[in-house]
């Protein structure tokens, strides 16, 4: 699969997007008639500080001819909400996610991962707040890294990370810690860990709805 998506994308027109993930540059490939999804994941990926990619992932659909790999699931693979995962003593990992029928890859020795979809234009429908996620945290293993779901501020060089479920308030907490309590937002969700010390943003946006502005004493213009 990995292999088909690397030909795919070498004879036909593709936009390359590299954001900067920790310490390292990751690119992302998508076809470039997808001008909607490479405008907002330009929007929500990091730029980079300069420098090669050291890692590739590409986005690719049905429509595009690519082709479901013939995959073997054992049960014990299944989880309830319909998430199969493998991991193959090749350094191969995938993942089939039943919510969305996405089917996530990533060839550690290659670094190359693959996002294939049913349709690479409805993406962001479910991934606005954190695309690439799953297979951003493979990456993150290769330098003791891990994806945190949490909110980070960040003052004088320390930084407090706020912790919880969905839907507690680390968004709204650490946003009013950066407005009135002069800490730095690092982020509000999601937090790429390094080496249980370090802590980087992953995305450019914020977790936030129109009924959060009055609590922050904002408003939409």
């Amino acid at each position: 699969m990995v292999q088909a998506a690397e030909q795919f994308f070498e004879s036909n027109a593709a936009e390359n997007i590299d954001f900067q993930f920790g310490r390292v540059v990751v690119r992302v490939s998508l076809p470039s008639s997808e001008i909607e999804v490479c405008a907002a994941l330009r929007r929500t990926l990091p730029p980079t500080s300069g420098g090669n990619p050291e890692f590739v992932i590409y986005l690719i659909d049905e429509r595009d001819g690519a082709l479901r790999p013939n995959i073997t699931w054992n049960q014990e693979s299944i989880h309830k909400n319909g998430t199969v995962s493998v991991h193959h003593e090749e350094g191969v990992m995938i993942v089939f996610e039943g919510s969305t029928r996405a089917i996530n890859v990533l060839d550690q020795q290659r670094k190359v991962g693959v996002l294939l979809l049913d349709d690479v234009s409805r993406y962001l429908m479910w991934a606005v707040t954190c695309p690439l996620r799953l297979l951003l945290n493979w990456i993150a293993d290769n330098f003791n890294g891990e994806l945190m779901h949490a909110a980070v501020v960040e003052k004088y060089a320390t930084g407090i990370a706020i912790i919880g479920k969905s839907g507690l308030g680390k968004s709204t907490l650490s946003i009013t810690a950066s407005i009135s309590g002069g800490w730095s937002l690092v982020s509000d969700d999601f937090v790429l860990v390094e080496n249980s010390k370090s802590a980087f943003a992953i995305y450019n946006i914020v977790k936030l709805g129109a009924d959060d502005l009055p609590r922050l004493d904002l408003r939409l213009d």
